[in-house]
């Protein structure tokens, strides 16, 4: 991960008038929970961390509907455990805001863990050799039109039991 574009302004910046300078140089991994369906979105997240937060590279997991977020910040630590999500909806007559508390679990983010919010293999997902045995003879059938059944799954056994 490095860090994206810097916009060059037209003035020195100064700590003038209150403001105040931090540098973030911290590679911090963002897992966002509890969001709406309605902010399933990268530039949701973006506004949602901006504030604490350089956001590089974004994921999303429809199963777990969790939002990975990686980027640049003062650190682990500055990051909030929870903030309130807001987004706009419009009806007739009226614009309303509806907030929604979102959790934030921030750590490190380390190269070596390849994908941003890597996950562990799941348990359930494991192949089943008789639907293995079962898409393999399928897929020979089609290929091999000609051949009888019979003969195919005599194939397969040979295959399998070599």
């Amino acid at each position: 991960m490095e860090s994206g574009p810097v916009v060059a302004a037209d003035r020195v910046w100064r700590d003038a008038y209150g403001v105040s300078t931090e540098k973030w140089t911290t590679k911090v991994e963002i897992k966002v929970k509890n969001v709406s369906e309605h902010a399933n979105h990268p530039s949701k997240m973006e506004t949602l961390v901006s504030s604490f937060c350089d956001p590089q590279a974004y994921r999303f997991d429809a199963a777990k509907n969790e939002h990975y977020v990686c980027g640049f910040a003062k650190s682990v630590e500055s990051i909030p455990r929870s903030t309130y999500l807001k987004l706009k909806y419009e009806t007739v007559d009226v614009v309303c805001m509806k907030s929604f508390l979102v959790n934030l679990e921030a750590r490190l983010y380390t190269e070596a863990e390849g994908d941003i919010g890597a996950e562990e293999p799941d348990p359930e997902m494991y192949e089943d050799p008789d639907v293995a045995a079962e898409t393999e003879l399928r897929q020979m059938a089609l290929r091999l039109s000609y051949q009888s059944e019979r003969e195919i799954k005599r194939n397969m056994w040979r295959k399998m039991t070599c």
